[in-house]
């Protein structure tokens, strides 16, 4: 009995998913933190006289760009992560540590 060329080749199979931990190094916002970040921006009474609540706001901003960009640079989000935790402990109002200690989370 012959097998045909056609049956002995293998069947097309889908590349396999990159494993968890190359998906875990993706450093972008998914849709729902970028919506939360920026409810949380909008809905943050911040002082416009207080350069480190306003330096707080633009890190945000600053997030949320480069994650609809798609910038992948792990430097970049470390950095971020970085300055958002400096600024989180320096900031008296809770809803903006809270935002820039949840952004040092995604980072």
């Amino acid at each position: 009995m012959a097998v045909s060329r056609a049956s002995a080749s293998p069947p097309l199979l889908r590349p396999p998913a990159p494993p968890a931990f190359v998906r875990a190094q993706r450093r972008s916002l998914t849709r729902r933190q970028h919506a939360l970040l920026r409810q949380s921006v909008d809905k943050a009474s911040l002082d416009p006289s207080n350069p480190l609540q306003m330096g707080a706001r633009e890190l945000c901003h600053a997030a949320m760009n480069a994650s609809k960009q798609g910038y992948a640079d792990m430097h970049f989000w470390r950095r971020l992560a970085d300055q958002g935790k400096r600024l989180a402990g320096s900031l008296a109002p809770r809803e903006v540590s809270l935002l820039l200690s949840s952004l040092a989370r995604i980072a």
